[in-house]
């Protein structure tokens, strides 16, 4: 059920991908437990160098079952041009990541490989310089 559910919710939050405006494209940042896109900033080179940081500090697999908590937020970032990720578990392109930040708990990382497999991973590194470049402050995170 809750695979199914999680699948679902995904499938929601990627589908406002728009793939024909891609010189508009955005960042979304989506509130877990409102269950909408509360904010969207436009997409700025220097959010996704910072972004193409964190991913570049990718220490493993996210371990949960369970991988999207009920509360928390996410930031769905797209990358443009497309970025090769390399690391252990996985080599491929992606065009978006989307950052999962739970509360209390080290936010960690979603994308998607070129066959369209969802991969989790936790990374090294301070989020706090791409929330400020993001101007959200969530409340009790």
């Amino acid at each position: 059920m809750s695979k199914k559910l999680f699948l679902g919710f995904l499938f929601l939050f990627l589908l406002t991908t728009n793939a024909s405006a891609q010189t508009n494209r955005q960042i979304e940042i989506f509130d877990i437990s409102k269950e909408r896109v509360v904010k969207k900033v436009p997409a700025s080179s220097d959010i996704q160098e910072n972004v193409k940081r964190l991913l570049e500090r990718t220490t493993s697999v996210y371990p949960k079952v369970k991988p999207i908590p009920s509360k928390g937020f996410m930031v769905k970032v797209p990358l443009e041009p497309a970025m090769v990720l390399r690391n252990q578990w996985l080599h491929g392109k992606i065009n978006q990541v989307i950052l999962v930040f739970p509360p209390k708990e080290h936010p960690f990382y979603l994308v998607m490989d070129e066959k369209n497999r969802t991969h989790l991973f936790l990374f090294e590194g301070e989020t706090d310089t791409l929330l400020r470049k993001l101007n959200y402050k969530p409340r009790g995170y």
